[in-house]
């Protein structure tokens, strides 16, 4: 990934862009992933969870969901799930185009998949998806597992096991 596009995520941006009529309009993004100011130059200031968030959104990025609709998700999900590192969540999954939240209980055993996608919602709007219609194309967002060369995934959680 390009130092320039972490460090977007990381502080946020300030631009001046030319509009179409020839004029300049301000536009502003804010930081997406967690970090701290540096206290001094080349001091790390990406915590783990940040870490974490950025592996999720560059996963995000990957299977075609844009950065305006993450921007839009991430403070809807913060309030709805009461956390501030909502991309370090481990019940998101995308259907290539939007985030979706599960917000039903994990059971145990293949017999309970069904009942688990039931509660897949858009986050932005709320809408609840049809299991049966987003099944083929549904992903959860998995990040490799450092630890391992092997094809096992991590959860977003990156806890390996």
């Amino acid at each position: 990934m390009p130092e320039s596009t972490y460090g977007t995520w990381a502080r946020g941006y300030d631009r001046d862009l030319r509009d179409p009529q020839g004029g300049r309009r301000k536009v502003h993004g804010d930081p997406v992933i967690t970090s701290f100011p540096a206290a001094k130059c080349g001091q790390p200031v990406v915590p783990f969870v940040g870490l974490a968030e950025s592996m999720v959104l560059a996963a995000f990025r990957k299977a075609g969901v844009s950065l305006q609709h993450i921007r839009q998700t991430i403070p809807v999900l913060t309030v709805q799930i009461g956390t501030q590192h909502a991309l370090a969540f481990e019940r998101l999954y995308t259907d290539g185009a939007v985030i979706l939240f599960d917000f039903a209980q994990h059971g145990g055993n293949d017999e309970e998949v069904a009942e688990q996608l039931s509660g897949l919602t858009r986050i932005v709007d709320g809408q609840r998806v049809f299991a049966e219609v987003v099944r083929d194309y549904l992903r959860r967002i998995t990040a490799p597992c450092p630890r391992r060369r092997s094809p096992r995934r991590c959860g977003v959680s990156l806890a390996c096991w």
